[in-house]
């Protein structure tokens, strides 16, 4: 017994779900203090500092993904990378290193580009957003300040997280989570030391760029031992050219998909800001927050999972993939309502012992919300099911959703408030999103023998 759970300890499972707790966790063992120190406003400000920089993944163009997906066949033994459908077998047995190093030279090249562009996005284009913000809510400009060393932060952490996808996508999810675990310790150090000097929203920066730094070191340094950098005559410009046509087509289809998604999950909170004030934004981004963190830590068992799943599409392995996803999906969703029920039971008198200034939704409120998200995370690891076909057909269902949910949303939240917020986005994901991924999903593991593939 003691042997089994010490072995379950040093898993990637566990390790994975200690990884994610401090990375959406974390911030919750520190927001005790954080809520007692920052202002509602700020708060609230920050809530807006978070959304805005989750614009700059819509640069990314669905890149991150795919690289951990291609990386993963690669190191299936993949011959060469394909624009659509799962890449043939090579004659020899083993890893493609060679493919995997030229994978790695190609996405370098590109990320240092787009990093340029998503901090110049940030600095110019956010920070005039976060200006106006300021002047109507009579805040310190002052705090343009934190929002740049903010935004430095973010570019940091978007321009080098791809060693971390190229890490997780060759199946060393255990190392990624170590040091994952190893950058975030320090930077929740980083962040308490900051809060308890009163440096408030200015401490989010400060941890987020030194934590970003320290992930980017160990994961370089991990993913190098596994693939040496070959020498730079095997990485041409054909070599490169070649990758990004196989990476291309579905990275494109998947920006579109995520630039839908960042509607839904996310447009809410700006409008919520322009619209309701910074005081509301406070209480619908905390909420979200504390959502979308029983929903990340239920999906933890999937994330882990990916890998062997991509690996088993070369070989064609339905039934096994089918018996690795099915029980991780269902018993996390499981955990997920056990905790969003807690969260609206419970939630609000924690805060209140805590003598936090921001409060959450109504408990009707959250439980809505919870509701809605739990479909959305009930799809959208359908959605990541399929795409482990190479293959993205959810463009057009994502944007339309998206466009829709948000200006809905920007009608109904002068109407009903935050009520119409959530509301504009459980009604329009019903329509389409909640049940097409997952009709799609099981076809594509042939659980639905009535459904031809065409």
């Amino acid at each position: 017994m003691l042997s089994q759970l010490v072995k379950l300890t040093q898993g990637p499972s566990f390790l994975m779900m200690i990884s994610m707790g401090l990375r959406i966790g974390g911030g919750m063992i520190v927001l005790p203090l954080a809520l007692r120190v920052i202002p509602e406003a700020q708060m609230g400000l920050y809530y807006t500092f978070v959304s805005i920089a989750g614009l700059i993944t819509l640069l990314d163009f669905g890149f991150a993904p795919t690289v951990s997906r291609n990386a993963g066949y690669a190191m299936g033994g993949a011959l060469r990378l394909v624009a659509h459908g799962v890449p043939e077998l090579r004659p020899e047995s083993g890893p493609n290193i060679l493919l995997l190093s030229s994978l790695t030279g190609a996405v370098s090249a590109y990320y240092r580009l787009l990093g340029l562009v998503a901090g110049l996005c940030l600095v110019f284009g956010g920070g005039y957003f976060v200006a106006n913000r300021l002047h109507a809510t009579g805040l310190s400009v002052n705090l343009l300040g934190a929002w740049m060393l903010f935004a430095a932060a973010q570019t940091y952490t978007f321009s080098s997280g791809y060693w971390s996808n190229l890490l997780n996508g060759v199946g060393e999810v255990r190392r990624a989570a170590i040091n994952a675990i190893i950058s975030q310790i320090c930077g929740l150090a980083v962040l308490s030391i900051s809060l308890l000097l009163g440096l408030t929203i200015w401490s989010y920066g400060c941890s987020s760029l030194i934590s970003a730094i320290i992930l980017h070191f160990a994961a370089w340094s991990s993913f190098r031992k596994i693939c040496p950098k070959i020498p730079s005559e095997e990485h041409t410009m054909a070599v490169a050219k070649d990758i990004f046509r196989a990476l291309w087509p579905m990275a494109w289809r998947q920006g579109l998909v995520l630039l839908g998604a960042f509607f839904i999950q996310r447009g809410s909170i700006l409008i919520c800001s322009a619209k309701l004030g910074l005081n509301e934004t406070a209480q619908y981004g905390l909420s979200v927050t504390l959502i979308s963190l029983v929903c990340q830590v239920s999906g933890i068992p999937i994330y882990v999972a990916l890998p062997s799943i991509n690996r088993m599409r070369v070989s064609q392995d339905f039934v096994g993939i089918a018996r690795l996803f099915l029980p991780r999906l269902y018993g996390g969703l499981g955990f997920a309502f056990i905790g969003m029920s807690a969260l609206a039971w419970i939630g609000e008198d924690l805060l209140h012992l805590l003598r936090s200034h921001t409060t959450l939704l109504s408990p009707s409120a959250l439980l809505l919300l919870g509701l809605v998200w739990l479909l959305e995370v009930h799809h959208s690891y359908y959605a990541m099911l399929v795409l482990t076909e190479n293959r993205n057909p959810f463009i057009l269902p994502a944007l339309l959703s998206g466009v829709a949910i948000f200006l809905i949303g920007w009608w109904l939240a002068g109407i009903l408030g935050v009520w119409g917020l959530i509301i504009a986005q459980g009604a329009v994901q019903l329509a389409c999103n909640n049940w097409w991924p997952v009709y799609l999903g099981l076809r594509g593991i042939h659980l639905l023998p009535w459904a031809s593939r065409k």
